[in-house]
């Protein structure tokens, strides 16, 4: 399993693979810098018979982590707003049972930051009366919004980004994109591993992150009618959770092109990716700055339930852009 860490993160996996001292840790870091991922590797990494980063691949328990079916390694996460005290009972229950074919049980809470404040609370008692078999990993992009008896019993490991030429380095390596294409995704994802691997990897997210653009730049140059119809049709759901999650990618892609063609006014960034496509707007560097803060705020409110979508884009769109 490939591993894009820094070497003080290394060092406390190999620390902790080897000694076993700990059972509690907190992972955190932004998001797209595949902290979910290396704790899964630590999971299993725990779990090998020869204590080999990433697992041996050759052993039982690494054999058998690999199957869809493995429960030893029990992640908890939601695609809701919050986890509930509810959610860590559930999950406690299946934390009673000794494992069955590993030597130890692995949770993994995902997007630590949601849990509730009674969560939290039922949490901290399965961490400050832990089972000698049983390792718990938080993963989370916003620590502080976890209780601080939680982060005292905690060892806290954190990702930052590492350098541009060691994260080219390593894409050159694994996968199998021209130079270009691949220096142009650190540029536009912010160094971010996860999103660069899972863009370069997956074509059809590429062209849906292009598409997203394109739609992005048609509606900034629309009249007012065709702006208000583009916008009633990706916010005409009722609540539904996966079309809530694309509104919030788009305009996650939406603000990705922005701070890009704002590095790229700045000459941060050097790749003329966007322009060989033909792939171009029409905005003061000022305009972008302003419209860049608005679409931050509203992909932080595109989640609330009690708020109106189509509402917030067409406040965002028709005031802002149409200046009406």
């Amino acid at each position: 399993m490939d591993l894009f860490v820094s070497a003080n993160v290394l060092k406390i996996f190999e620390k902790e693979i080897e000694n076993e001292v700990s059972q509690s840790f907190l992972f955190y870091g932004d998001k797209g810098l595949g902290v979910l991922y290396a704790a899964k590797v630590f999971a299993r990494s725990m779990l090998c018979e020869k204590k080999v980063l990433g697992g041996c691949d050759a052993c039982y328990f690494c054999k058998e982590s690999l199957k869809e079916w493995y429960d030893e390694i029990i992640i908890l996460e939601t695609k809701e707003d919050s986890l509930k005290v509810e959610d860590v009972k559930k999950v406690s229950k299946k934390l009673y049972y000794k494992p069955q074919y590993g030597r130890k049980k692995v949770l993994i809470i995902n997007e630590a930051e949601k849990l509730t404040t009674d969560a939290q609370a039922s949490l901290l008692k399965i961490i400050e009366e832990p089972k000698k078999d049983l390792i718990i990993i938080l993963v989370s992009d916003n620590k502080e919004r976890l209780l601080d008896t939680i982060l005292s019993r905690v060892v806290c490991v954190n990702f930052f980004k590492k350098n541009k030429q060691d994260l080219l380095a390593f894409l050159e390596k694994k996968v199998k994109k021209n130079k270009e294409l691949i220096s142009f995704c650190v540029d536009y994802f912010d160094n971010m591993i996860k999103d660069c691997v899972d863009y370069l990897e997956n074509e059809e997210m590429f062209k849906q992150e292009m598409k997203n653009i394109s739609e992005f730049i048609k509606l900034y140059s629309s009249s007012f009618y065709q702006a208000s119809l583009y916008i009633k049709d990706i916010t005409d759901f009722e609540g539904e959770i996966s079309s809530k999650e694309n509104l919030t990618r788009l305009i996650a892609s939406w603000i990705r092109f922005l701070k890009f063609q704002v590095k790229k006014e700045m000459e941060v960034v050097e790749s003329d990716y966007f322009l060989k496509n033909n792939i171009k707007i029409d905005m003061s560097l000022e305009e972008m700055f302003v419209l860049l803060g608005a679409l931050k705020k509203t992909y932080e409110a595109i989640n609330k339930d009690y708020l109106n979508k189509r509402l917030l884009l067409e406040t965002l769109f028709l005031g802002r852009m149409f200046k009406l």
